[in-house]
Formats: structure tokens, sequence, C-alpha cells
């Protein structure tokens, strides 16, 4: 993973996903996603309070989490409603 600092905000080469390296992706998307301060919407989901902020953040998320994965598994996430439905669907697939 390589990052760049443009003024104050770090660029990331984002690990992609491919079935195989599951674990080490996690840990870098979760290291990425928190730096990101997306974290919490990926692992929690959307909480009522701030509704607007918090929707924001999760297309923020979900976009990121779409950026990572190869093409069989963006078919797999493609019609999920939310981060925290695409995030669990890719952890029961790798993790059972």
């Amino acid at each position: 993973m390589t990052s760049s600092n443009r003024g104050g905000n770090f660029l990331f080469t984002l690990p992609i996903v491919d079935g195989k390296n599951y674990d080490h992706w996690v840990v870098r998307m979760e290291v990425i996603l928190g730096f990101q301060e997306i974290l919490e919407i990926m692992k929690d989901g959307i909480s009522d309070k701030d509704e607007a902020a918090n929707y924001k953040k999760d297309y923020t998320a979900r976009c990121r989490l779409r950026q990572c994965v190869d093409l069989v598994n963006f078919e797999k996430i493609s019609k999920a409603n939310s981060t925290k439905e695409a995030w669990d669907i890719l952890h029961k697939a790798y993790r059972c």
C-alpha cells in the first residue's frame, strides 16, 4: 500500500480482494477506512443520529468498498443497499 500527502489528504493505493487474500485485505481496509472516518459505517451501519451525514458517509464507504473488489466480488455486493450489507456479504463468503 502506498500513500502520498497532497494538501493534508492521504492518497492510498487501494487493495483489491480476490478471495484468496481476504484476511490481509480486511486488515488493510480497516486501517484505510478508519483513517477516512468511515469504518464505523462499514461495521455498524447507519445510526439515526445525524442521518444526512451518515448517509453521505455510507455512500463514501460503499464507493471505497466497490473500488476494492475484483469483478467476482463486485457481483456479490453490487445489489447491496448499504455498506454494512456489502461488508457482511464479503465477510460471510470468506470467513465462514
